[in-house]
């Protein structure tokens, strides 16, 4: 999309507006404009995305032009402010107001100062361009190719997008879930040291993902929902076993056996019952018959029946207790979803790119 500002700078430099872009010849190059959120970005073709390996040393060279000068004076993104692949350039501008003007000023002083000598070359067949060069939107970049070439790079899409996807997604997904409970370790690791951080969950979504595909996982949308659902299952894992972990430890602090009436495992159960059921009674109850069956038969008479026991412990102060509990395992369980999606941000960014229709657009 482009906003008032581009539309203006493209009028006075004889520039075309279409398909949410700016795009024209300015310098001697190829270019073109769009808004972003909270930037402005500016595409210059280099050369023809097939002649890359070819125009190696001229790309490493436009890359130093173009980040050789003063950020600040331009208002250049402080992140990956410059970006040279598939033969073209992206330069990213921080976008407040007055922006266009810094852009167009870096236009005027930066861009004459490259040396492309493929620019003139249609970006399909890379052979040199007409005057009447035609532009076509393709991966989300404006490039010049010739009226026939647009016409064939359609064509090919299409068919290529027309042919069946191979692979299984069934056979990702097993991918992804392996996946995702191997990084559930390091997670389960990294939350008992008292830690909830997205790079554990980015690591959840490279190793579903990755596995995937391994797997021969089908390379299409559907792959998407499936890493979604193979990070949310293990951060699911890596938070469960944080917390068994974390009960097993505390066992000895409760006072083990002598004090609990449990055994280790009883005692983590026990644990997993004052979480995750609501009915605090059978809680109780659940707790009194694991304690029951570590005392002999002919010990028991002397004991309070499971009524009594759930009456006498189910005070205001257990039930507090109880409530912090739940809620904080929730809370954590929320943290622990939200940060693994946020760390996997850029696979799924990679993923939707990956697998989505590619389509060549003419522009006007």
């Amino acid at each position: 999309m482009i906003g008032t500002g581009i539309r203006k700078y493209a009028e006075a430099h004889g520039m075309t507006c279409d398909g949410g872009y700016a795009y024209g010849v300015v310098h001697g190059l190829h270019i073109a404009l769009e808004d972003g959120y909270g930037t402005k970005s500016l595409q210059v073709y280099l050369c023809p995305p097939t002649k890359s390996a070819e125009y190696a040393e001229s790309l490493d060279a436009a890359r130093s032009v173009l980040l050789d000068c003063d950020a600040k004076r331009y208002r250049l993104s402080r992140q990956d402010p410059v970006t040279v692949e598939a033969g073209r350039a992206i330069i990213l501008f921080h976008d407040n107001a007055g922006t266009m003007e810094r852009v167009g000023r870096y236009i005027d002083e930066v861009l004459p100062r490259l040396d492309a000598p493929g620019a003139m070359r249609c970006a399909y067949c890379g052979e040199p361009l007409d005057a009447d060069a035609q532009r076509i939107a393709f991966d989300g970049c404006v490039l010049p190719v010739h009226a026939g070439c647009a016409q064939e790079m359609s064509e090919r899409a299409e068919a290529i997008a027309a042919r069946p996807a191979r692979g299984s997604v069934a056979r990702g997904a097993v991918g992804a879930l392996a996946g995702a409970l191997i990084g559930a370790i390091p997670w389960a690791v990294v939350f008992v040291l008292g830690y909830v951080t997205s790079l554990i969950g980015l690591l959840i979504g490279f190793l579903s993902n990755l596995l995937y595909g391994k797997f021969g996982g089908k390379n299409c949308r559907l792959r998407i929902a499936v890493v979604v659902l193979a990070v949310l299952i293990g951060v699911a894992a890596g938070q469960v076993g944080g917390y068994t972990i974390d009960f097993m430890r505390s066992y000895g602090s409760a006072g083990g056996y002598e004090i609990t009436g449990l055994t280790r495992t009883q005692f983590v159960q026990t644990q997993w019952d004052w979480i995750l059921l609501t009915d605090s009674a059978e809680v109780l109850g659940r707790q009194y018959d694991r304690q029951i069956e570590n005392i002999p038969e002919d010990a028991r008479d002397s004991l309070v029946s499971r009524e009594e026991y759930i009456d006498r412990t189910l005070s205001d102060e257990f039930l507090s207790t109880l409530s912090d509990a739940r809620a904080e395992f929730w809370t954590n369980a929320a943290m622990g979803a939200f940060f693994g999606l946020l760390g996997c941000g850029s696979v799924f960014a990679q993923l939707f790119k990956q697998t989505r229709k590619r389509t060549v657009r003419a522009l006007k």
